[in-house]
């Protein structure tokens, strides 16, 4: 064994030799030298170790896996890296993972590692029980992420959801964020509450993982949490504002604005504020595609499809902050941004017919629908004359719209001149 010579350069050969020649097996040779005296040799094994650990299988790697999980229960050491090893790369490694979870060995997390990447309901009647034995353990933690990666159309059973409340009340943040996951995977809502407060959270390894699970979480039925949301967002926009380039903060901010986006309408108490809120946003993080995005998806959810009235639409600078965004928007973007403004810009806004002219240049946007529109609301002297364009195109239905709002054009503007008529009183 050349391994064990006590010169330390035969050593550091015959440890390299094997990294040409040997194969899984051989790891046993080499690990109990990673300690060795000489800085030479520790490197030479943690170089071949790295070769060895892709090395073609061994029959060991193969052999019959009712064998093989016996010998890995019983195992120590050297030789059990080397059955792990083999155990990864066997064909059956799924059916031996759920075999060692069932003997409630310390293998177990191992055998949750390989689940998580090839997941099986079979697992499924023991992970609770890992939870509740010990919420905050990391066994518990890799249990509930493979709970929330099978998920069910029926639900979480009663001792799942015990589970999950453990979990959630752990003091370790890889359990207690693990359990936010089983929670969104099952649409436990009567979690909801305690989540949003979490998305507050300054510890961003809780506040991120709180926000994920919130947004697609709720629905209109939650609409009781439109202000508590509100609030994180705000908070959560300051911290965001406050170190901008942190792509956590932008993530938390997205998954909040998504959420109020699938719980508010537009008959929620407190719109009004939740647009103040959004344009706050959108005037310090519209360039951030990933917010600019939701912002604009929670605006059209919060606005009446028949628009805000005359006196509830938005300012001027707010629908200039819209039409603003158009330089960097995709066709859907578009597409939202011209139903915001038929919603919400203000009538006679100067710059309107332009926005309107532009949209209608991209092909994106339906002119019965959203040009025509803006251009009546627009009401300057250009509007007209491109109103005039549609009425005379190919599109009837635009035609037909323009030509109405051109003859109202008219008919107020006789009614206006005959105010103007001279009375002959005698």
């Amino acid at each position: 064994d050349l391994c064990g010579d006590d010169h330390p350069d035969i050593r550091r050969l015959a440890v390299e030799i094997l990294s040409y020649v040997g194969n899984a097996s051989s790891m046993s040779f080499v690990e109990p030298y990673t300690d060795d005296d000489d800085p030479e040799v520790r490197r030479s094994v943690r170089r071949t170790l790295e070769v060895l650990a892709d090395a073609p299988r061994d029959k060991e790697s193969q052999r019959d896996p009712k064998h093989l999980t016996s010998e890995l229960l019983r195992s120590a050491g050297p030789r059990r890296r080397q059955l792990l090893r083999s155990w990864r790369r066997h064909d059956e490694r799924t059916s031996i993972a759920l075999d060692i979870v069932r003997n409630r060995g310390e293998l177990r997390e191992v055998a949750l590692q390989i689940l998580l990447q090839e997941p099986s309901d079979k697992a499924r009647p023991f992970l609770a029980s890992m939870i509740i034995d010990d919420p905050d353990s990391d066994l518990a933690a890799l249990a509930l992420r493979l709970l929330a990666k099978l998920g069910s159309s029926d639900g979480a059973s009663p001792d799942e959801i015990n589970a999950i409340r453990r979990a959630f009340n752990s003091t370790t943040i890889l359990s207690q964020t693990a359990s936010f996951a089983a929670i969104k995977a099952f649409g436990l809502g009567q979690f909801a509450p305690a989540l949003v407060e979490l998305t507050e959270s300054r510890d961003l390894a809780i506040g991120q993982p709180a926000a994920e699970a919130v947004n697609g979480l709720l629905d209109e039925s939650h609409h009781e949490l439109c202000e508590q949301l509100r609030v994180s967002l705000r908070t959560n926009e300051r911290r965001r504002r406050g170190d901008p380039k942190n792509t956590a903060r932008i993530h938390i901010v997205a998954h909040l604005l998504s959420a109020l986006a699938d719980v508010v309408t537009p008959s929620t108490i407190g719109v009004e504020t939740l647009h103040q809120t959004i344009f706050q946003i959108l005037e310090s993080g519209g360039s951030i595609r990933p917010i600019r995005i939701k912002s604009i998806e929670l605006l059209l959810a919060s606005t009446p499809a028949d628009g805000l009235g005359p006196f509830e639409r938005w300012d001027t600078d707010q629908a200039t902050m819209l039409i603003e965004l158009l330089d960097h928007a995709s066709r859907p973007a578009v597409q939202r941004i011209a139903r915001l403004l038929v919603r919400g810009a203000p009538a006679e806004m100067e710059g309107l017919d332009m926005a309107a002219r532009r949209m209608w240049n991209t092909g994106y946007v339906d002119l019965t629908q959203s040009i025509v529109p803006l251009l009546e609301r627009s009401d300057s002297e250009q509007a007209k004359e491109w109103l005039r364009e549609i009425a005379e195109g190919r599109d009837r239905r635009a035609a037909d719209a323009a030509r109405h709002i051109l003859r109202q054009h008219r008919n107020q503007s006789d009614v206006i001149d005959a105010e103007f008529i001279p009375r002959n009183d005698d």
